[in-house]
């Protein structure tokens, strides 16, 4: 399985190869739109630290 380096070095390559510029802004709204929603606590998101497919709740109020 690869490391999460990897993963993260390979999206950047793929990211750095795009040259079409709306392309690229829609992508970034894309991104954004999806780590408000997982990383700023507004829905669940999977948790597979642990090797199994639990819900992480990051919201205070839940």
């Amino acid at each position: 399985m690869p490391t999460i380096e990897k993963i993260r070095n390979g999206l950047i390559d793929k990211i750095l190869s795009i040259q079409n510029k709306d392309f690229l802004e829609a992508l970034d709204k894309i991104i954004s739109s999806v780590y408000n929603l997982f990383f700023k606590g507004q829905i669940a998101c999977p948790d597979f630290s642990s090797g199994e497919s639990r819900m992480h709740y990051n919201h205070p109020s839940v």
